[in-house]
């Protein structure tokens, strides 16, 4: 059975914690259940991200925090950029590994349902 790649929130949390970096992105992509084949195959594409948002330090200093975990995923050829946004699913999860965690089964489960 083909399976969702896994990370975790080390790597999508990235430089912003300690440095108030970028947050990554983890993409990915799996054949599709249909068995097409090919460089414009319906790929089962996804990615996860890291929403920020305001907060304020114990200083009482505004700062940028993490919110959530979004994953997202798609069926087609096409990057999320590219892609109709009446196709790609979302669901968010809580800011933490938990959270990641939650959010590959997640994806997981859309996939092997499809």
């Amino acid at each position: 059975m083909e399976g969702v790649y896994q990370t975790d929130f080390i790597y999508l949390n990235g430089s912003f914690s300690e440095f108030g970096g970028k947050t990554n992105e983890y993409t990915g992509s799996l054949p599709a259940k249909n068995g097409t084949k090919g460089t414009f195959a319906d790929c089962f594409r996804y990615r996860l991200s890291l929403v920020e948002g305001d907060g304020v330090n114990e200083k009482g200093k505004e700062i940028k925090i993490i919110v959530e975990v979004k994953a997202q995923c798609w069926f087609g050829p096409f990057a999320l950029e590219a892609t109709d946004p009446e196709i790609i699913k979302e669901a968010s999860f809580s800011p933490d590994e938990d959270g990641v965690k939650e959010a590959l089964k997640w994806l997981q489960i859309v996939y092997d349902n499809a």
